[in-house]
């Protein structure tokens, strides 16, 4: 049974690992790991190319909702994940060492700096309980090798080492044949992934050579793994992944400038572990750069492989044993964590593990905005035209997947070509319990926005929301009923709100309502389920639709009301009578977050053992406000995701125990800028490594 990195760092010698602090912390449900070598930074390329493409790789596994781990010898220590400084550091360094398994006790105690191979990397990778490994290519049998016995140790660590390898397949320059022979006695199982056998020739998408396995994708080549890792067989796997087709070079086109290579190696008498970076880099010499440019898109290509590989296995994972941790912290710290994050989202008598339900809307968003003065006289305007997911539900859960909180989506969509754009853009996420429904139309949002990014207009179909029912809901009371915190939106019919509801306080699960616009937000207050709400998100707007739905005779503050200097509101009864009133009416309400555009956001919260008891009373309520994010008017592109993000950074910290709310909203107000900058409702800006 495979280890978490939690076990596996308590069998470490800690004295001589270091460990990265966004691995060594992290939260209970932590990403994804996908370990990158060195020796590509300090002998693959010269600076600053190397640091460049060091920095790509980890954004790009980043992007794709994983966590980098770059692994290197720092100071006599093994470094797992390093930061920037470190990175730049490895990059410039003209005396470091190509470490590979036979080199690191050497290495280590001599307090030196190491770049390591794919064998080091596999071998420390796999000490740390990392499963997945990205890197260019792997070290193989030398042309000539059956009389130099010139053998990578890469193929002999491929044999003991359980990590799953992600490569463009063997260099170039090695013999690819025997190289695959190798792998056969050594038990290895060899894979290409995609729509062929093909063995890659590293620069070259076939090699004349075929694998021994195939998959046809990244979900497959999860599957793969977990089966080798439940029959516990301590042998790794060699994902062959082709270079993307734009950036191929024929085999014949390499081969000859190898074969010019190879001589002049030989006429300089060049061996051992110096012949890979002499023939690598004459060949980008002779090529004039040709190489490096296909050597550094097979890299990123095959970070991104390697990252979506690490999600779906997790998944995988999660989905047989329980959300596991992959944090580097104690068991005891772990635990304590735990224990807080449920102490927080949980009644006292009953813990809540599971993970968090989002139900709502998932919708296809077609934005435009013009660039000159608009007029609704049927003409025609020059602008710009660009889509996106949205959908209330969607984007919270989406945000969710992206800080690491692994949400489920209960949603519908159709089989259409806009489902179609869904899922494409929707593959970091787990798509898994969609209600896909093949006589319906995707919901559809064509909105019209200003030339400074405001929603002018908008025409919608939501008509399929009205499938996501009571008895499709029930189908997975099982997850509602162990989740920490379970999410609706006001796309959802009246019926099936009060039935979440139903459910969730049934269970005693908090509830978090999105009220999604002033048509929908009074939805949960038409019957009796709206008291086991425990958290409210409205803008101002939504929030009078609220106060009229009950009647509140105080008049709804229409800005923020007079603050003390840390945001907090003096002690008079004028400005908080509303609030007093509205908590009344809501028994189960916890929090209330009022999300008031660009006067930021305003927070009250009932505080104390009473939270459930509906009193109006003076004293259980708080109240602060919140800055907007920071974003300059000309820096704006797109609002209409930034309430969604908001929300999600504010989940996040409530269901992983964060005690400070004001922590909380710190994230939502990041999260709620990156969508404010962007084109897309949640984008990959918004990662786990804000939490740092």
């Amino acid at each position: 049974m495979r280890l978490t990195l939690v076990r596996r760092l308590n069998t470490l010698s800690k004295d001589l690992f270091k460990i990265h602090p966004s691995l060594a912390g992290g939260s209970s449900r932590t990403e994804a790991v996908v370990a990158l070598e060195s020796t590509v930074i300090t002998h693959g390329m010269p600076y600053p190319q190397n640091l460049k493409l060091a920095l790509s790789m980890e954004a790009i596994i980043t992007e794709h909702g994983a966590r980098p781990a770059t692994i290197a010898v720092m100071d006599g220590k093994v470094s797992v994940g390093l930061n920037q400084e470190e990175l730049s550091d490895l990059a410039k360094s003209k005396s470091c060492r190509k470490v590979s398994r036979r080199d690191l006790s050497d290495t280590l105690s001599k307090g030196l700096h190491g770049g390591t191979t794919v064998a080091a990397t596999m071998l420390l990778a796999h000490q740390a309980g990392i499963s997945v490994f990205a890197t260019g290519g792997i070290g193989g049998v030398h042309r000539d090798g059956e009389n130099s016995l010139d053998i990578s140790a890469d193929l002999t660590e491929l044999g003991r080492t359980p990590v799953a390898v992600v490569c463009a397949g063997a260099k170039s320059i090695l013999d690819i044949p025997r190289t695959l022979e190798f792998l056969e006695t050594q038990g290895v199982c060899v894979a290409t992934i995609g729509d062929t056998s093909d063995f890659p020739s590293f620069f070259s998408r076939k090699s004349g050579h075929h694998s021994p396995c195939h998959v046809a994708n990244v979900q497959k080549a999860a599957e793969l793994i977990h089966i080798q890792n439940r029959l516990n067989l301590q042998t790794g796997i060699l994902f062959a992944v082709p270079i993307p087709q734009e950036d191929e070079i024929p085999n014949d086109q390499v081969e000859e400038w190898l074969q010019v290579a190879l001589k002049e190696a030989d006429s300089h008498d060049v061996r051992g572990r110096d012949i890979t970076p002499f023939l690598l880099k004459r060949l980008t010499e002779l090529s004039n750069g040709r190489t490096l440019t296909a050597n550094l898109a097979l890299l990123r290509n095959n970070a991104k492989v390697g990252a979506q590989i690490a999600v779906a296995l997790k998944k995988l994972q999660d989905s047989e044993h329980g959300s596991c941790s992959y944090s580097f912290r104690s068991t005891h710290a772990s635990q304590t964590a735990q224990s807080t994050r449920l102490s927080a989202v949980a009644r006292e008598d009953e813990e809540k593990t599971g993970r968090p339900v989002v139900i709502g809307g998932t919708v296809l968003d077609i934005m435009a905005s013009w660039n000159s003065d608009f007029q609704m006289n049927g003409a025609t305007y020059s602008g710009e035209l660009f889509m996106s997911c949205g959908g209330v539900g969607r984007n919270i859960a989406d945000c969710l997947t992206r800080l690491g909180s692994d949400p489920i989506l209960l949603s519908a969509i159709g089989q259409d070509a806009s489902a179609q754009v869904v899922k494409k853009h929707c593959t970091h996420m787990d798509l898994s319990y969609l209600l896909e429904l093949p006589q319906s139309a995707t919901s559809g949002y064509v909105g019209l926005l200003s030339e400074e990014g405001q929603l002018r207009a908008g025409v919608m179909n939501m008509d399929i929301h009205s499938q996501i029912t009571a008895d499709y809901v029930s189908k997975y009371e099982k997850e509602i009923k162990e989740s920490s915190m379970v999410v609706i939106d006001g796309n959802l019919s009246a019926e099936t709100i009060d039935h979440v509801l139903a459910l969730a306080g049934r269970y005693n699960v908090p509830v978090w309502y999105e009220p999604t616009d002033i048509h929908k937000a009074a939805k949960p207050f038409q019957k009796e389920g709206y008291k086991f709400i425990s958290y409210l998100s409205p803008n101002l707007k939504e929030l009078q639709v609220i106060r009229s739905h009950f009647n509140i005779p105080e008049r709804l503050p229409s800005a923020l009301p007079s603050l003390h200097s840390d945001g907090t509101i003096p002690h008079r009864g004028g400005d908080r009578d509303f609030y007093h009133h509205l908590f009344s009416f809501l028994p189960g309400l916890r929090l209330l977050l009022v999300k008031m555009g660009k006067s930021g956001s305003f927070v009250v919260q009932r505080a104390g053992s009473d939270c459930r008891n509906g009193s109006p009373s003076h004293q259980n309520l708080t109240f602060k406000a919140h800055l907007a994010p920071n974003v300059p008017d000309e820096a704006v592109v797109n609002v209409s995701g930034s309430g969604d993000c908001m929300a999600a950074g504010v989940i996040h910290g409530l269901i992983n125990g964060w005690q400070d709310i004001d922590r909380s909203i710190s994230l939502g107000t990041f999260a709620a800028s990156c969508s404010l900058r962007s084109r897309q409702t949640v984008p990959a800006a918004i990662t786990s490594a804000a939490l740092n």
